[in-house]
């Protein structure tokens, strides 16, 4: 199996609270994150910017301010923005231009749901081209393995199983 990359964590310093900053200072915040993480699922780059900003709980004013410093961030082309679709479900994963669409990496403090779709997808051909015949049951244990997981949820395994319709089979 091909070695996973470290997961890089940001652990930048305090962010701007985002119901009171200007939009730049948002879209600064944002990039920063992005920088160190990128690829990273929208909702934990969001994540991570309200803890940096000391906050509980995101309302939805807060999640639109975030927005729109998110889409302030792909219009100037500071963001790469990167849409997946599979079964049903659907995700935006940020990057900075540069920075390659999928890199397969260790899970770091991510949970399996915030982990792109495409990075999980590279990481399931690995393992099917690793071992041909595995079933679905084992490759879904292999992949929760290699990310130091255990417990195959309904959650996750209706995730992983559409991963795998949608890039795999």
């Amino acid at each position: 199996m091909t070695d996973l990359k470290t997961y890089p964590e940001w652990v930048g310093a305090k962010l701007a609270d985002p119901r009171q900053a200007t939009m730049d200072q948002i879209e600064h915040g944002l990039i920063d994150i992005v920088a160190t993480e990128g690829p990273i699922l929208k909702d934990r780059l969001f994540s991570l910017y309200a803890k940096a900003a000391d906050l509980g709980r995101v309302y939805s004013h807060t999640l639109t301010r975030l927005e729109n410093g998110l889409k302030q961030a792909v219009k100037s082309k500071s963001l790469a923005v990167d849409v997946d679709e599979f079964g049903s479900f659907s995700e935006e994963a940020l990057r900075l231009p540069d920075q390659d669409l999928i890199i397969v990496r260790e899970r770091g403090t991510r949970t399996l749901h915030e982990i792109p779709a495409s990075e999980i997808a590279e990481l399931m051909l690995d393992v099917r081209l690793q071992h041909e015949l595995i079933s679905k049951e084992d490759l879904y244990r292999a992949v929760l393995k290699t990310y130091g997981l255990i417990r195959l949820t309904k959650a996750s395994e209706d995730r992983l199983a559409a991963i795998l319709e949608t890039w795999i089979m």
